[in-house]
């Protein structure tokens, strides 16, 4: 199932945007005819001038609107998925799959 559908600014896209904006990424995927191909191991999602971004070091490796997007949480809750416009590559509609970072605090 997916969230955040084509939608009105403002609405889950946005929302969605903002929940990610500056969360780190282990891994990016683009799915293809030919099976998912990494396209970035270390990347940060960032949402701004009204564009979520996907920035591997100082590169623009996905660039979509969040009202356009279509995307989903994986089931295991440790990446998304988007479907939308890549607004680096001409608005190309291509589907990534990004894989979070995750950070576990060290207690004493």
């Amino acid at each position: 199932m997916f969230f955040g559908r084509k939608g009105k600014p403002g609405g889950e896209g946005v929302k969605k945007a903002k929940k990610l904006n500056e969360k780190m990424l282990k891994c990016v995927t683009e799915r293809t005819e030919n099976g998912d191909k990494v396209i970035s191991r270390s990347a940060v999602f960032l949402y701004r001038d009204g564009f979520l971004e996907i920035y591997d070091g100082p590169d623009v490796i996905f660039k979509c609107r969040p009202e356009e997007m279509e995307a989903g949480e994986l089931m295991s809750l440790e990446g998304i998925v988007i479907t939308a416009p890549d607004y680096s590559r001409g608005g190309e509609t291509v589907t990534v799959v990004a894989y979070y970072k995750y950070w576990r605090e060290v207690s004493n």
